[in-house]
């Protein structure tokens, strides 16, 4: 599992909700991209929990 800074996965999220064409823009895709990364972030804890022992960590918050 690759993890990454919270902006970073924000900004991966919002850009994918653009390449989509949606019809979000400025506060609205704001708030459903930081709404995705809240309920990412609820469910990896499941997951890890699960997976405990099989779910390799990687640290890349500094990398791009």
């Amino acid at each position: 599992m690759l993890n990454v800074k919270k902006s970073t996965s924000i900004t991966k999220v919002k850009n994918n909700l653009i390449a989509k064409n949606t019809t979000l823009y400025g506060p609205e895709l704001e708030d459903v991209a930081n709404q995705s990364h809240e309920e990412y972030e609820l469910h990896i804890r499941g997951v890890k929990d699960a997976f405990k022992g099989f779910i390799y960590e990687y640290d890349a918050t500094d990398k791009p």
